[in-house]
């Protein structure tokens, strides 16, 4: 999954308008991550213990049409991009040459801003899956949640990132990609804040979805 996401991030983002078109890839991404939870808590609530486990049947179906769908998508993908070779300005921004792969590389691992990107989504990344499950143990061991009821604040968590990132790329990028970054951070430090020190499972829920 982690290489997926990697490869796919950076082949939209070489794309023509490529905030948009990432927020548009984000956002779809958050669409399964809404209608997953909701399938696996009605699965979960109505099947007996033996037969839960049913849901990674419907998974494993997706992932199957989904290779089958990239594999015809890709095909040709090294002949076509064969013919754009990629092109590198130089020290002195006078004359462009081609770029080898070891070349980007490198002018990657130098660039600043790509270091601090890369290790800020690898944190994000991280803290984004592991807190939409672990939501349903802490709403259940602290806040007294019923289970057949707090899986669905999982699609909720997963439907705020959605509406997000479909609504708020084009607003990010007219602001400024850095500034609404830190904007959302701050906003995601506060709703955390307000979780620990509001112990309501309504409230909370709320406040994960936002």
């Amino acid at each position: 999954m982690a290489i997926n996401l990697a490869l796919n991030n950076v082949f939209i983002s070489n794309l023509a308008n490529s905030t948009s078109m990432l927020g548009l890839f984000h956002g779809s991404y958050g669409v399964g991550g809404t209608i997953g939870p909701l399938i696996a808590t009605a699965i979960a609530s109505h099947s007996t213990a033996a037969h839960w486990s049913r849901y990674y049947f419907l998974s494993l179906a997706v992932t199957i049409v989904n290779l089958i769908f990239v594999g015809w998508a890709f095909w040709d993908y090294e002949r076509d991009a064969a013919s754009m070779p990629s092109l590198l300005l130089d020290r002195r921004g006078r004359e462009w040459r081609p770029a080898t792969k070891e070349r980007l590389l490198r002018q990657s691992l130098r660039n600043k801003t790509t270091l601090l990107g890369a290790l800020f989504i690898f944190a994000y990344q991280g803290a984004e899956v592991s807190i939409s499950g672990w939501i349903i143990s802490f709403l259940i061991s602290y806040r007294a949640g019923k289970p057949a009821e707090v899986g669905y604040v999982t699609a909720g968590f997963w439907a705020g990132i959605t509406i997000g990132r479909f609504a708020l790329s084009h607003p990010a990028h007219r602001l400024g990609e850095r500034l609404f970054v830190v904007l959302m951070v701050v906003g995601a430090i506060i709703f955390e804040l307000l979780v620990w020190l509001v112990p309501n499972v309504v409230g909370d829920a709320g406040k994960f979805v936002l």
